[in-house]
């Protein structure tokens, strides 16, 4: 790992699809796994777990739903509104 990072600090414009595809052509795919699974793997399984934990998400539905319910009792009727 520490000759990858050597590299790409050395290559600074370099991402890693460049890297990936400089190690297919020299036929390293080992280097390529080793990659996958400590570098792009984790990466999703990050992206995922904040799209999870997101506890607003659940707030602005319970709100959502809540208004919904009163719009919809006073289009019925049920409940009047005053003007102002």
């Amino acid at each position: 790992m520490e000759a990858l990072n050597k590299w790409r600090r050395f290559h600074t414009r370099a991402k890693v699809d460049d890297l990936i595809h400089g190690l297919e052509q020299i036929r390293r795919f080992d280097i390529l796994q080793l990659i996958e699974r400590r570098i792009i793997k984790p990466k999703h399984l990050l992206n995922m777990d904040q799209q999870e934990i997101d506890p607003r998400k659940n707030e602005i539905d319970n709100l959502n739903r809540k208004l919904n319910r009163l719009f919809d009792k006073m289009r019925s009727g049920i409940i009047t509104s005053r003007e102002t």
